[in-house]
């Protein structure tokens, strides 16, 4: 559904977290939920710096956490907590490291992850719009 834009309509979507974990893919195969465990809450800890009230969103509606008394920055950081909870509780890994992974791929993996955003995603989501009349 992300890729064939369905879940950019009517709403701006970010897909940066699948971009870096796809590019992740590319270096090492790695499953898809366990690329998500290691990337998301590193990427929401960056959306949290910016639009934390999006990132609270997120934890009231899925993990029920309690608003009252709290500014947004808080629940996010909560928010960022619970999802790396869940994560761990499924058996999830949370760092590169823990696939036996350095650092020294990391500059492999972002070029990649750049390099699918100027060719792949805007040609797809370009040709979708297209067909869509958007």
């Amino acid at each position: 559904m992300v890729l064939n834009g369905l879940t950019e309509i009517g709403v701006n979507s970010d897909l940066a977290t699948l971009l870096i974990e796809h590019a992740v893919s590319t270096v090492h195969d790695l499953p898809h939920g366990g690329r998500i465990a290691l990337i998301a809450p590193r990427w929401m800890e960056h959306v949290a710096a910016v639009r934390p009230e999006k990132v609270a969103q997120l934890g009231i509606r899925v993990f029920d956490l309690d608003r009252t008394g709290k500014m947004d920055s808080q629940l996010a950081a909560e928010t960022i907590q619970s999802l790396k909870k869940f994560w761990t509780s499924i058996g999830a890994h949370s760092k590169l490291s823990d696939y036996g992974i350095d650092d020294k791929e990391i500059e492999l993996m972002a070029d990649r992850a750049t390099l699918a955003d100027r060719v792949f995603f805007q040609r797809t989501f370009t040709t979708f719009r297209s067909h869509l009349n958007l």
